[in-house]
Order: structure tokens, then C-alpha cells, then sequence
């Protein structure tokens, strides 16, 4: 249950906590500038927390930032290389090693030909790859 106080009750509660701040006097005025400059603090805090931009993340590319992917030469790649191109992996790359040992590729279906690949694995390989073929006498 709450009760209310007459009003000239509740001035003199005011004016009785108002003489005690101006009985302490100057005091507790270091303690009010600590509080007020420590409630600013945070508020500036606080607002310079919400205004800073998020992190940035740097991720490394996934392909070749040139328009025109780089196209490897079956020729001279290396069994590491060869392994980047689609459907190739490491027993394939090692026998196109050891194909082109044996006598260099002179065209991409040279890889069809000596059944190093199915015919229908051709298109996605032909995108990223070639053959360079030495035409000087």
C-alpha cells in the first residue's frame, strides 16, 4: 500500500537532501566530476565502438584474376600442374608423364587417342589446357 505525502511534507524531504549537498559543499565535487567524466567515457565509447567499420578479411583468389584463364601446356606441365585440370589426378597425371616421355603430345586428342582420357572428358580439359607443337625446320 502506498501512501502519499502532503505536499508541503514532500518539499521539505527536497529541501532537506538540498541542504545536505550545499552542507558538503565543495567536498563531494571531485567525486560528481569523477562520476560525470567516467558516465561521458562510456557514452563516447559506446559510440565509437558502433561506428567502427567491421574488419576486413582478405581471402586469397580461387582462379586466375585475368579474364582468360592461364592455359597449361601438356608438353612441358609438370605432374603437379596436370593434376589441377578437371578429372585429372595423380595416376592420370603420371601416365600423361610417361605418355609424353615416350613420344610428345601434338594435339589434345592425342589424350582420346592413347586412351589417357574418355572422349567426353575432352571439352572440360580443352578449356584449360593446350599443346604447343615446335612447327620450325
Amino acid at each position: 500500500m502506498r501512501v502519499r505525502l502532503h505536499s508541503s511534507l514532500r518539499h521539505q524531504g527536497r529541501t532537506r537532501l538540498w541542504r545536505r549537498v550545499v552542507q558538503r559543499g565543495w567536498r563531494s565535487a571531485p567525486l560528481m566530476v569523477a562520476t560525470i567524466a567516467a558516465i561521458l567515457g562510456l557514452i563516447a565509447l559506446a559510440r565509437q565502438q558502433s561506428t567502427a567499420p567491421p574488419p576486413i578479411s582478405i581471402e586469397p583468389a580461387e582462379h586466375p584474376t585475368t579474364s582468360q584463364p592461364l592455359l597449361i601446356d601438356l608438353n612441358l606441365a609438370s605432374q603437379t600442374e596436370l593434376e589441377t585440370l578437371p578429372g585429372i589426378g595423380r595416376k592420370r597425371a603420371a601416365d600423361m608423364v610417361a605418355a609424353r616421355r615416350r613420344q610428345p603430345f601434338g594435339s589434345l586428342t592425342d589424350l582420346v587417342e592413347r586412351n589417357l582420357i574418355r572422349p567426353d572428358e575432352l571439352a572440360p580439359i580443352a578449356e584449360r589446357a593446350t599443346v604447343y607443337v615446335d612447327q620450325s625446320p
